[in-house]
């Protein structure tokens, strides 16, 4: 079973509904591995979409995990067993150049999990932070091969970012939810979403952001005459939500990171 690590006025909305919730999460984990056999980069944008799933948690042999590990090892183990049963048409590869500081990085990772005071937590640590985001690395490139694929990506990126900002900009109007009651009154209001500090907001969506204003200026492909561009819009219109949700934190750095990506775009 799943809990939801967010502040307690959004946890108690969905307490009344939380073992229907757990079942359907299940059901997630289990549609992901599908697609990681079958479509393993809708599988990968599955996982790029959940960015947020991290404060759902859980354990596993008594070793905490959270969602997003979990979509994420779903993702990969789905698309592994179709390796190894011969149907899939890429095998795992990274780059040559990538191969030695990886492996430097998983071996003095697993070095500190090894010498640790703390077995639970560092072997937490190094499943989540290393071994899991190189399994995704793994599968993003070895399946994110044409530019349909990087788009799907990228726009499962977006999906993750803008349910934090819609979120976001609703707590800015109304001020529900918001995590703590000095941010909430509207001289001093600083939206949370469903974390605990507005930082957290910044530190999510400024990057994406960033991103989709560089994508939104790359020179679009020619569209024959009476094609609207439709992506241009739908990157405008992302932009446009996650924006004021990154100015309703009020983060000082989000604010100066966005400003400093938009002077480099």
């Amino acid at each position: 079973m799943f809990t939801l690590d967010v502040p307690p006025p959004l946890a108690a909305a969905f307490n009344d509904h939380w073992a229907l919730a757990n079942y359907l999460l299940l059901a997630q984990l289990l549609a992901v591995a599908y697609l990681g056999w079958r479509k393993p980069v809708v599988a990968a944008a599955a996982a790029a979409s959940s960015l947020t799933a991290y404060l759902l948690r859980s354990d596993l042999a008594d070793i905490p995990v959270t969602f997003l590990e979990l979509v994420i090892l779903a993702a990969v183990g789905g698309w592994t067993v179709r390796w190894i049963a011969g149907s899939s048409l890429v095998a795992p590869r990274l780059p040559r150049s990538w191969l030695l500081p990886l492996g430097l990085l998983l071996a003095s990772a697993t070095v500190s999990a090894v010498i640790s005071p703390d077995p639970r937590a560092a072997w937490g640590q190094w499943k989540a932070y290393v071994v899991e985001p190189l399994l995704l690395a793994v599968l993003l490139h070895s399946t994110v091969r044409t530019r349909r694929a990087r788009a799907l990506l990228l726009y499962s990126v977006g999906v993750a970012g803008l349910g934090v900002a819609m979120l976001a900009i609703t707590q800015w109007f109304t001020g529900v939810g918001i995590a703590r009651p000095e941010w909430v009154a509207p001289a001093t209001r600083r939206v949370t979403a469903m974390f605990t500090s507005p930082n957290a907001v910044g530190l999510l969506l400024g990057p994406i952001a960033a991103l989709f204003a560089g994508w939104l200026a790359m020179r679009p492909a020619p569209l024959g005459a009476k094609r609207f561009p439709w992506h241009m819009l739908v990157k405008a219109v992302v932009l446009a939500l996650l924006l004021p949700a990154i100015a309703a934190t009020r983060s000082a750095g989000a604010l100066l990171g966005l400003a400093a990506a938009g002077a480099a775009v």
